[in-house]
């Protein structure tokens, strides 16, 4: 008999609802009945086959004076949602709603939830009230799901209740497959224009590389409020003829396709989904370790690079390594496109098969 998953999530776009939305296509197809809440409805449903339900809702905001108050709408919307769709398993995605969601249900325990961080649950705490009561609203939660392994220590009193569940990484319409470089050597990047991509210091790592391989240029595809101060750094480094950013592409697969290598210098990232996309394209990356779960992903040496945080120098050097060796290239590249089968579609779903199979046969 057909069992009903219920998903918690923000909106449909994102990292987040894009590991919705395929998750419940893939579901749908198993037989089972997933119905998606969204709580922060500001974008259309994009990847989601016909036949899946949606509820709509916009959660209250806090604009009470009363803390309680806020958090109370919040929990009665969530009530409300599971009523109406009585599910036989919640599967709640981003801290702030799997709180909600824990604590709503928080003495109901016929119905077993799943709460998912999708981002690094070490760095990155919940502001305010949630902060506190997080640690709390999980113990309710049957089973709490991570990106990597590493992030299973942020909360050591309940490390047993974790699994990790990476992001699913989809096969590209497109591959590299010449490894030559061309006239201009084609650095990539595809990032929001935000503080936390520090993309200021990729630009001046790339500053460095450019003085050494002068037929360089870096295009960073994204948009953000750190625009303004990036384009005057670019002025005051005088790149303005090596370094482009053209905001927002719709053909990602093919730009990457294009380039040589991608780059990456955030402070933090959860399981970097662009990052992701390049290797899947089979271009050779040198990032950033900003956590050691990057690790799961990027093996130093065998599929891409990771260089110490914030350390400029050694990521110049590493990244005029690679383009001094086409053979090592090649080789980096190759390696790179084995991430589709690592985290395909069908395996991060047997992972997800296993935990909601664990609560229907009870």
């Amino acid at each position: 008999m057909p069992k009903t998953i219920l998903f918690f999530v923000d909106d449909y776009s994102g990292g987040a609802g894009n590991v919705v939305q395929i998750l419940a296509n893939e579901f749908h197809k198993l037989g089972e009945i997933p119905v998606i809440a969204i709580l922060n409805p500001h974008t259309k449903k994009y990847k989601l086959n016909e036949g899946i339900a949606t509820i709509e809702y916009m959660m209250s905001k806090n604009t009470s004076k009363n803390k309680l108050v806020f958090l109370w709408r919040n929990l009665s919307t969530v009530r409300k949602i599971v009523k109406e769709v009585n599910p036989d398993v919640i599967v709640s995605f981003i801290d702030n709603i799997n709180t909600n969601v824990c604590l709503s249900l928080f003495f109901k325990k016929r119905i077993p939830i799943i709460v998912s961080e999708r981002s690094n649950p070490i760095a990155i705490q919940p502001y305010g009230l949630y902060r506190h009561l997080r640690p709390l609203a999980y113990r309710r939660a049957n089973v709490i799901t991570v990106q990597c392994e590493y992030f299973k220590n942020f909360m050591p009193n309940l490390k047993h209740k974790m699994v990790v569940t990476p992001n699913p990484v989809v096969k590209p319409a497109v591959t590299k497959e010449s490894y030559l470089l061309g006239d201009k050597v084609k650095f990539v990047t595809c990032a929001r224009l935000s503080t936390i991509k520090q993309l200021d210091k990729m630009i001046e790592a790339f500053n460095l590389i450019h003085r050494q391989i002068p037929n360089s240029q870096l295009t960073i595809f994204g948009e953000g409020p750190e625009r303004h101060r990036l384009v005057l750094l670019i002025e005051q480094l005088s790149l303005n003829d090596s370094v482009f950013l053209p905001g927002a592409t719709k053909n990602v697969f093919n730009e990457l396709a294009n380039s040589d290598i991608y780059l990456m210098t955030s402070k933090q990232e959860g399981f970097p989904n662009a990052l992701c996309e390049a290797m899947s394209v089979g271009l050779p990356v040198v990032a950033f370790e900003c956590h050691p779960g990057l690790r799961d992903i990027v093996e130093c040496g065998k599929n891409g690079y990771l260089v110490s945080p914030d350390n400029i120098n050694e990521f110049a050097q590493c990244t005029i390594m690679l383009l001094s060796d086409e053979t090592l290239r090649k080789r980096i590249g190759q390696n790179a496109k084995k991430i589709v089968t690592k985290f395909s579609i069908k395996n991060v779903s047997i992972i997800w098969d296993n935990l909601f199979k664990h609560f229907f046969n009870q």
